[in-house]
């Protein structure tokens, strides 16, 4: 006689994907970077790695914008190279990963880290961003603008001018004590920035905080490419930074990722968010010229609050695939082969296009590379992962 335990619960995760990828578990590298675990499989075994030894940051920071890295308990310090890897917490979705901030942004209070009264020159711009830090406030009042807007650390706002012809001036009145102010104009976008620093008028508003661009390093394109002529698999997953509601009826931001070859080709994965949230994808192939030479549609669905696109992107020989959040897949051709890849970029700089693109401000939590190819099933099984 044996006696057999039987549970009435029903399992909803199995043991062979606890770390959430929804579909193959053959991966060569899992970057959790939420979590700063970051896998490599071996024969026979699993390697710890770091994400210096995955990522590179290509970009070009400013060093007296003081950009910051945070810890996951929310620390901050400045980083010490314009090409260090920075990380940051979202303190409104509580997400953390890599920044990937691909807007050069200024910030045009003076003296941010110890804000006063004080009026601000902005030029023409489509929107305005402000955000503080600290238990105060700050108000800001313009001619061009509909009322008065408070901003507060839990309330970040974006306001769309009366008219975005022309420069103008803002009142801004400090409230309380505030440790930081940023007002920005950012480009499209609604999210706003990692801090900037400014000092005294009249150079704040000429410190341009530069953008992150962040690829792998060219070790592991190397390595994916590597006796392989089936294809490379990247999934990732992207958090926009603070993604703000506000007064535009159709707010677009546009996160990519860039395959360019060693022809100078760029094949562009574009994901174009609106204010609902909702979202299609656009995938295009540029030439060396920076012509649109082929695209397609696909995708679609809703972007859900604090887990952003999970992004499923496919490359073998004459075409490239991708899913977004599960949904269906797209494709466009591809002039050239898995052997030509040079670089494989998460936050490339705005391409002109783009329709005056603004590139994407966030954070990277995930990425998980195949050193084989996916077919429209299984990519559209891998974009469901983690949400």
């Amino acid at each position: 006689m044996s006696l057999v335990l039987k549970s009435n619960v029903i399992a909803t995760v199995s043991l062979g994907n606890l770390n959430g990828i929804n579909g193959s578990q053959d991966w060569l590298y899992f970057a959790d970077l939420e979590n700063l675990n970051i896998l490599k499989k071996v024969p026979g075994s699993i390697d710890s790695k770091d994400a210096t030894d995955l990522f590179a940051n290509a970009g070009t920071l400013n060093m007296l914008a003081k950009p910051i890295t945070m810890t996951k308990l929310g620390g901050e310090s400045f980083i010490s190279a314009a090409t260090d890897l920075r990380f940051l917490l979202d303190k409104k979705t509580g997400r953390y990963g890599l920044a990937a901030e691909s807007n050069a942004r200024a910030n045009f209070i003076s003296l941010s880290t110890a804000p006063a009264n004080q009026t601000v020159t902005v030029p023409a711009s489509s929107a305005i961003c402000a955000s503080v830090v600290g238990t105060g406030s700050m108000t800001l009042t313009s001619a061009n603008f509909d009322k008065a807007y408070v901003v507060t650390e839990d309330n970040p706002v974006s306001v769309m001018p009366v008219s975005t012809s022309v420069g103008f001036d803002i009142s801004v009145t400090i409230s309380g004590p505030l440790s930081h102010a940023q007002i920005e104009r950012p480009s499209g976008l609604t999210s706003v920035a990692s801090k900037i620093s400014t000092p005294e008028a009249p150079a704040a508003n000429n410190i341009l905080r530069g953008l992150d661009q962040i690829q792998l390093k060219q070790s592991i394109v190397d390595e994916l490419k590597s006796s392989n002529s089936d294809g490379i698999t990247v999934l990732f997953q992207h958090i926009p930074y603070q993604l703000l509601d506000e007064v535009r009826t159709a707010v677009f931001v546009e996160r990519r990722f860039e395959i360019v070859n060693s022809d100078t080709s760029r094949n562009t994965l574009m994901i174009t968010a609106a204010k609902d949230r909702s979202f299609t994808t656009r995938q295009a192939q540029w030439s060396s010229a920076n012509i649109e030479t082929a695209a397609a549609l696909g995708g679609g669905g809703n972007i859900a609050a604090g887990k952003g696109t999970v992004c499923a992107i496919t490359v073998k020989a004459g075409s490239f695939l991708t899913s977004i959040n599960g949904g269906n897949t797209a494709t466009s051709a591809l002039t050239t082969g898995i052997a030509d890849i040079n670089s494989m970029i998460f936050a490339p700089q705005p391409q002109s296009t783009h329709g005056g693109g603004s590139g994407g401000s966030g954070i990277i939590t995930k990425v998980v590379l195949y050193k084989k190819a996916m077919t429209s099933t299984e990519l559209k099984q891998l974009s469901a992962s983690w949400l």
